[in-house]
């Protein structure tokens, strides 16, 4: 039901983009060449920020993908500590879109050297939000959202391949 509701409040939109894409080059005395260009702008101009904010997203979502790293000399090592935060960070991308990138790592137990680190990258959502499941909050309409970029998955994937490859363990 809430899908036809969804659908409902798109068809209007676009209804509504329709009539002013039409009427508007007529107030403005323009000719009737461009109501193609006013038409789809806008239609799109409720998510207009996160598509200027798109190219910006791909760059730092590689970004953190390329940022994991592990030290190649802890190998055998015992007593891994759990993940911590080191850094965080917010980045305005396209208008109002705000990248929070929070920079991860694992620490030894015995002497806090770090061992391993990498960057997931959340996006806030734009002008237009969507709700974010049955929670509280919202989503992103065209960006990554959940769980981060890069993936969740990926990530624990990496950091289950590290500590087989340098046999760490958490005992």
């Amino acid at each position: 039901m809430i899908g036809l509701l969804f659908f409902g409040v798109i068809g209007l939109w676009g209804l509504i983009s329709l009539y002013l894409g039409i009427k508007l080059p007529k107030w403005f005395k323009f000719k009737s060449g461009w109501s193609f260009l006013f038409v789809p702008l806008l239609f799109f101009a409720p998510a207009i920020d996160e598509v200027i904010a798109i190219p910006q997203a791909y760059v730092l979502c590689k970004q953190a993908e390329d940022a994991f790293w592990y030290d190649s000399t802890a190998k055998g090592k015992v007593r891994l500590m759990g993940s911590f935060p080191i850094r965080k960070d917010e980045v305005t991308v396209g208008f109002n879109v705000v990248a929070h990138i929070e920079e991860y790592g694992i620490k030894l137990a015995e002497n806090n050297a770090i061992v391993s680190r990498w960057t997931e990258v959340r996006f806030s959502p734009g002008f237009l939000n969507f709700p974010n499941g049955s929670g509280s909050g919202s989503m992103p309409l065209l960006l990554p959202s959940e769980p981060e970029c890069p993936a969740r998955a990926v990530q624990w994937g990496r950091i289950d391949s590290m500590k087989k490859e340098l046999q760490l363990s958490t005992e």
